[in-house]
C-alpha cells in the first residue's frame, strides 16, 4: 500500500480516521473533565451557602497557636466557627467549609464571613496592631458581634485598649498570673480565671469576690 494517500478513496479514509480519533478524544476528555468541574463548583457553592446562612457563630482571625486551640475547643463544643487567615494552611486542622482566605481586617472579607450576624469576632493574630485593626473593622460593620483582641506583647495593652474591644486576652500576662496563683497555693476556678481577663473599660474585672 501507499505510505501517503494518493487516491481519493484513501484520502477520504485517512480523513475519516482522523475525525474519528478527534471525536473519541474529545468525548473521553469531556467525560472526565466535565464531572470533575461540576463537582468542584457544587462543592464551592455548598460551602458558600453554608457560610451565608451562618448566624450567632464565632469568627477567628489568625492562625496562631491560640487561634488553633480556640478553634479546636469551639468545634469540640459543637459551636459554629469561621476562620479567616491570609494563607492556605499547611495541615487539615480546619474544616474546608470553616475556612476563608483573606485579610481579616478587610470589611468585605469580614462581611463574607458573616461578621454582622456573628456572636463574636476573635482577633488572634500574631501582630497586636493587626488585631487592633480587626477590631476597628468589625466596629465599622456595626453588627452585634462582640470583639475579643489578643495582646501578645504586654507593652501594647494600652494601645489595644484604645480601640475598645469587648475583651482583651493577654496570654503572657494571663500565664504569669496563673503560675503565680498555682505556686502560691491559691484556688484556681472559673471565677478566678475570668477575673484575669481585661474588658473594654480598660481595667481588669474587680478581683474582690
Amino acid at each position: 500500500g501507499d505510505i501517503l494517500p494518493v487516491s481519493n478513496e484513501s484520502r477520504l479514509f485517512v480523513v475519516s480516521l482522523i475525525m474519528l480519533g478527534i471525536t473519541v478524544f474529545a468525548t473521553s476528555l469531556s467525560a472526565i473533565i466535565v464531572p470533575a468541574v461540576n463537582n468542584r463548583l457544587q462543592s464551592a457553592l455548598r460551602g458558600e451557602k453554608r457560610r451565608m446562612i451562618r448566624k450567632d457563630h464565632y469568627i477567628i482571625a489568625g492562625d496562631t497557636p491560640l487561634a488553633r486551640n480556640s478553634y479546636r475547643e469551639l468545634r469540640g463544643r459543637n459551636l459554629p466557627v469561621v476562620v479567616i487567615m491570609g494563607h492556605q494552611p499547611d495541615d487539615s486542622i480546619y474544616q474546608p467549609e470553616d475556612l476563608i482566605i483573606g485579610d481579616s481586617s478587610d470589611t468585605d472579607v469580614l462581611r463574607s464571613a458573616g461578621a454582622a450576624q456573628a456572636a463574636a469576632v476573635l482577633a488572634l493574630r500574631a501582630d497586636d496592631s493587626e488585631n487592633a485593626f480587626v477590631v476597628l473593622a468589625v466596629k465599622e460593620i456595626e453588627g452585634s458581634a462582640k470583639t475579643v483582641a489578643a495582646v501578645n506583647d504586654s507593652k501594647n495593652l494600652g494601645r489595644v485598649r484604645r480601640v475598645q474591644p469587648d475583651m482583651i486576652i493577654a496570654p503572657q500576662v494571663l500565664g504569669g498570673e496563673l503560675l503565680a496563683m498555682a505556686l502560691n497555693g491559691e484556688q484556681l476556678d472559673s471565677t478566678a480565671v475570668m477575673k484575669m481577663f481585661r474588658f473594654s473599660s480598660g481595667t481588669a474585672v474587680d478581683k474582690k469576690s
